[in-house]
């Protein structure tokens, strides 16, 4: 299961990219306004980074940086979860070279094949995951905005993601 379903709405805010000096790692950062997310007055709405991967989704294997069992292909259930949890970092594998994504505030991934392309991939970070339609007591369904909703959790968001090359 995608991060972001195939059929969701796009929408592209300003996204900074730098690389490292010498190409050994590259950051992505992007700004979200938690208070205009489109849709969150729906349904469940995604926010997700994707970053392109030049692989087959049968080919690229990620994990959790921290977890040599999982590393290694050994997962609790035999395989793993569609959605992955990685606070401290995912490995990539089955590209060119192996890749380390890391985040302070992003932690979830997944891989999704894209529908039209053989042989590209997207390695979806969930970002943000809200929904503001609510659903009361006595059955009715409200719009709560952001602040009421989310009382002190901070409305902007500045998140980077690191890829960095083994």
């Amino acid at each position: 299961m995608p991060c972001a379903p195939p059929n969701r709405p796009s929408v592209r805010p300003p996204l900074w990219v730098r690389s490292g000096e010498e190409l050994t790692h590259l950051v992505a950062r992007v700004r979200i306004d938690r208070g205009k997310i489109p849709g969150t007055d729906k349904v469940n709405t995604y926010v997700t980074l994707e970053l392109p991967l030049r692989a087959g989704r049968d080919t690229l294997r990620i994990a959790p940086e921290d977890s040599p069992s999982a590393l290694a292909g050994r997962w609790l259930r035999g395989s793993p979860p569609d959605l992955v949890v990685a606070p401290e970092g995912l490995r990539v594998t089955g590209t060119a070279y192996p890749l380390r994504v890391s985040s302070p505030l992003a932690f979830s991934y997944t891989l999704a094949p894209d529908p039209k392309t053989a042989g590209l991939t997207w390695l979806q970070v969930l970002l943000v995951w809200q929904n503001n339609l609510c659903e009361l007591k006595d059955g009715s369904r409200k719009i709560l905005a952001f602040k009421d909703l989310y009382p002190g959790e901070p409305e902007i968001l500045d998140i980077w993601v690191r890829v960095d090359l083994y």
